[in-house]
């Protein structure tokens, strides 16, 4: 995730404009598409040393904050990734089972997200593969570029 031009360092100042669902689903949408095509990062580094980088991706938006050991969520939107292109799927289509290649990664990385509630905070998680990967909260806050997403600490990393 380092790919996501997140912010570790969260400032509690107010965003001065805050950025519409759209805008939040098209920065996430764009940064998990990006760790499809990259070979620099955290990502990138593990599929060198580790296997065959997956070619493509899901994306889950899911109702409300989730834990990875929490109950499943609702899934509001659903889409099938890769570097070069983002499909939105009906919510309901059915993702296939992940099969591990090069003993490290699944064929595909599976991403999901949830949108700031109330309190402020989102949720965000990636799964590459049997042992590969991570989830956090978010939130989102003031960037040279109009909004930043601020990963908090992580809630499971395996």
């Amino acid at each position: 995730m380092a790919e996501f031009g997140i912010n570790r360092q969260l400032n509690l100042s107010a965003v001065k404009t805050f950025p519409t669902h759209d805008q939040i689903r098209e920065r996430l949408l764009a940064d998990f598409q990006r760790e499809l095509k990259t070979e620099t990062g955290f990502l990138g580094w593990l599929w060198r040393s580790m296997g065959k980088k997956p070619e493509t991706g899901y994306v889950e938006e899911v109702a409300g904050a989730f834990n990875l050991l929490g109950p499943k969520r609702e899934v509001l939107r659903l889409w099938r990734i890769t570097s070069t292109s983002v499909e939105e799927l009906p919510p309901t289509t059915s993702i296939p089972s992940q099969k591990v290649i090069d003993r490290s990664f699944y064929d595909y990385a599976h991403f999901r997200f949830s949108l700031p509630d109330d309190s402020g905070f989102g949720t965000i998680d990636s799964l590459l593969g049997p042992r590969y990967g991570s989830g956090s909260r978010y939130r989102i806050g003031d960037n040279v570029d109009g909004f930043a997403i601020h990963l908090q600490e992580p809630f499971r990393n395996y």
